[in-house]
């Protein structure tokens, strides 16, 4: 395999609204409850990779708005 290959580390930022946060931290709360288990995503320029989310941190801009900063980490695929 290509154990060696080079991994990605993205930090993001995402404007939403606090409806959509709510589902974003359910679904990385489940993920961080199965052990860091890894998901796919798919970077704007590139193919799905399979991540994992290592640091989030949020902050409320204004009324109904979030702004979530998470920083996801790719992991090797067997």
């Amino acid at each position: 395999g290509r154990a060696n290959k080079r991994l990605i580390n993205l930090s993001l930022t995402f404007s939403v609204s606090t409806t959509d946060a709510t589902t974003i931290d359910t679904f990385l709360d489940a993920r961080f409850d199965a052990g860091m288990e890894a998901f796919d995503y798919t970077p704007s320029n590139r193919s799905t990779i399979k991540v994992k989310c290592v640091r989030r941190s949020e902050s409320i801009p204004y009324l109904n708005r979030v702004s979530l900063n998470l920083t996801l980490e790719q992991v090797a695929e067997p």
